[in-house]
């Protein structure tokens, strides 16, 4: 008897390690929008701390020079939050883009995981039904032997 074997078996590996790498790359990208939000938070903490620092100085007074200092360093961090806030929005939609990617590639792994398990359930039904055949028809070469004799 001939052990079923599946002819796409090397076009299925090829599949799953191209969702595997999709996996991965959806995983990277998670970790890079985690970054940026830790990120984005720190520095909205600074910019509080910042304000709060600046409030804190005016009621007590302080220098001209130092409020600009603290004004430029607060328009730095609005400007770093800015180009934050788009680096992250870019990178939510770089992950939308990867999860279609690997909603793809999963899909496709699949259908040849589907095809493959129907062309096995084929096979042995297929051969289940040759020896089914075999036996019946040794059962009647018997009975044909004995009605002769």
């Amino acid at each position: 008897m001939k052990k079923f074997r599946f002819r796409l078996n090397s076009f299925l590996s090829y599949r799953k390690h191209l969702e595997q790498e999709a996996k991965q790359d959806v995983s990277l990208t998670r970790n890079k929008i985690s970054d940026c939000r830790k990120r984005i938070d720190s520095y909205e903490t600074n910019q509080q701390q910042n304000i709060t620092e600046l409030h804190e100085k005016m009621t007590s007074g302080i220098d001209a020079n130092q409020i600009r200092i603290y004004t430029s360093y607060h328009d730095r961090l609005n400007l770093i939050l800015k180009n934050e806030n788009l680096q992250y929005a870019h990178l939510q939609k770089e992950l939308s883009h990867k999860q279609k990617v690997l909603k793809q590639r999963s899909i496709e792994k699949k259908a040849i995981e589907n095809l493959k398990q129907r062309k096995k359930e084929t096979y042995y039904k297929d051969l289940n039904d040759y020896l089914q055949k075999e036996s019946e028809d040794m059962i009647i070469m018997r009975k044909i032997k004995e009605n002769k004799k």
